[in-house]
């Protein structure tokens, strides 16, 4: 799972390198959605507590604060473009090369329990997004561990949906729960493309609740 994340976090970040060289800010909602995908990634990915958030919150806070009073220049938009992109190209050399890892990533490979308390923990300061993230990666991880459990086998770029359709057709659990497994997997999809609109709070506290019984039903 660990190689997954990271070839996940290194491919998104190659993604938002490139639309940021391109010139996101061209476009509005292109820039919109690009700055906020951004953020999504280094804050849930990266880790809030690295050098490589620090500095594009320090490029991020002040643009948030320009836009709400007036808006940027076209001038500011570009270096702060230019900026962003250079952290992100900075967090990219420095987790391929193995010097730096999120302390969520490093949880979330090896005790689910701690995740899920620390979704809960988010979603006690109303951090939806961040939390749908974290839920939805302990889901997948459980997938896995039931399919090693029942003598499933799977190639390691199968995903959330194919395991699920996999458990479900070896009759491991039933259409009900096959349904339901796909609604949380589309909500973390959601969470992790910045389709933050998609999804309520109360949507992640469900999933939050449902995925915990799930483990604590299927993994004991």
């Amino acid at each position: 799972m660990m190689a997954d994340i990271v070839e996940r976090t290194l491919r998104r970040l190659d993604e938002l390198i490139e639309m940021g060289q391109a010139g996101a800010r061209y476009d509005q909602r292109t820039f919109r959605r690009w700055l906020t995908s951004t953020r999504n990634l280094m804050l849930n990915f990266v880790g809030p507590k690295t050098v490589h958030y620090e500095s594009f919150d320090a490029v991020y806070s002040p643009m948030q604060t320009a836009m709400q009073f007036g808006g940027l220049s076209v001038y500011d938009e570009g270096d702060h473009i230019r900026q962003i992109v250079g952290v992100l190209e900075a967090a990219r050399d420095d987790i391929a090369a193995g010097l730096m890892l999120s302390q969520d990533l490093v949880i979330s490979a090896a005790n689910f329990g701690d995740i899920l308390d620390q979704a809960g923990h988010l979603l006690e300061n109303h951090y939806k997004d961040a939390a749908a993230v974290l839920i939805g990666a302990v889901l997948e991880s459980s997938l896995r561990k039931l399919c090693d459990k029942q003598g499933l086998t799977y190639t390691a770029k199968e995903t959330m949906e194919p395991l699920n359709v996999k458990l479900a057709k070896s009759g491991v659990y039933a259409p009900l729960t096959q349904k339901m497994v796909t609604t949380w997997g589309d909500l973390r999809n959601n969470a992790a493309h910045g389709h933050f609109d998609r999804y309520a709070e109360a949507d992640v506290r469900r999933m939050h609740q449902w995925v915990t019984g799930f483990l604590e039903q299927r993994l004991r």
